[in-house]
């Protein structure tokens, strides 16, 4: 988002990032005595993850108090339900106005603060569009697969798709691809390899030396996807989620096939885009569905995936959140 502001708009931005190597203290005094007392005319201050008690986040308390005026509070994710919430309710009560990615958490937020504009998290800027089928069917998923410890565990996409996903798939017979983008535990990628070890018809594809900076490569490889699947256990923390997964697939026309939960409902229109699924036996027969159309048939599926783009590229995202200060 701040590159897009500075290349379209001409809108300089400072990005600080907590750290306690002698560069990364130096950057963060440099800018926070720049906005504490130098502050320029006009400027947004942005907060997020702000949920522990340590020093950082009383001296951005500090900067809150001092500049109230312009201040946004900013979160994509139900940061409450994993850590304590004091903080995360003081900046959100505090700051001039809420940006939040879900309907849950313009609601959550709502409590707090009588201004939030719901803004979905956006795509950035890039060209890689699907055009045509894979000859073999090419089921695809990206994500965090290594989130599925203590508290995060319920909810965590490792136990989405070995609760949902995973066994349908053993049971298919045909033969597809299978793309997993998002492993980096060598145990985590043996016990998947060790799951479907006995499916000669599953070609598999857990890739590990993945540059996750490098988001362009990122979408050349979702681009090959014939099906981006979004399986989701049905939590609080899911539902809050912005929907991030299937906006990703959609940005490069892929057709999505996700779990009826939180933004997922909105993005995915059955028959048109993709389909909602509501159990994996769902999930196994439109997999089998997609896999059976005709070119006439998928083609119009994978048009329609990109058709609704636009509402959350980085360009509509900037607009809104521009427009929404410059009006006030």
């Amino acid at each position: 988002m701040l590159a897009e502001m500075k290349d379209q708009c001409g809108i300089n931005h400072s990005f600080v990032y907590p750290g306690y190597k002698p560069k990364e203290i130096l950057g963060f005094l440099k800018t926070y005595i720049s906005a504490l007392v130098f502050r320029k005319r006009n400027s947004l201050i942005i907060f997020q993850k702000l949920h522990s008690n340590g020093l950082y986040t009383f001296l951005l308390k500090i900067l809150l108090w001092f500049r109230p005026k312009n201040t946004i509070y900013d979160t994509d994710d139900a940061d409450y339900i994993r850590f304590r919430d004091n903080n995360i309710h003081h900046f959100m009560c505090k700051c001039d106005v809420c940006t939040v990615g879900s309907t849950a958490l313009a609601n959550y937020a709502g409590k707090r603060n009588e201004n939030v504009l719901l803004l979905s998290s956006p795509m950035i800027r890039h060209d890689e569009v699907k055009t045509k089928r894979n000859k073999i069917l090419h089921i695809g998923w990206v994500g965090d697969y290594g989130m599925n410890s203590g508290y995060t565990a319920p909810y965590s996409h490792k136990i989405s798709l070995k609760e949902i996903l995973f066994p349908i798939l053993h049971e298919l017979s045909f033969e597809f691809k299978l793309t997993i983008l998002g492993v980096k535990n060598p145990t985590d990628k043996l016990e998947i390899e060790t799951f479907f070890k006995d499916r000669k018809n599953i070609r598999l594809n857990i890739p590990m030396d993945i540059d996750w900076l490098d988001e362009i490569n990122i979408y050349r490889m979702i681009k090959d996807f014939d099906i981006g699947v979004s399986p989701m256990v049905n939590h609080d923390f899911n539902i809050a989620k912005s929907a991030f997964k299937a906006k990703q697939y959609l940005s490069c026309g892929v057709p999505v096939l996700a779990s009826p939960v939180g933004e997922n409902l909105k993005l995915i229109k059955d028959a048109y885009n993709g389909y909602i699924c509501n159990n994996s036996e769902d999930f196994k027969s439109r997999i089998i569905e997609i896999n059976d159309l005709s070119e006439i048939e998928y083609d119009k599926l994978l048009r329609n995936a990109f058709q609704g783009t636009p509402e959350f590229r980085i360009d509509n995202y900037c607009r809104i959140l521009l427009s929404y200060f410059i009006s006030g």
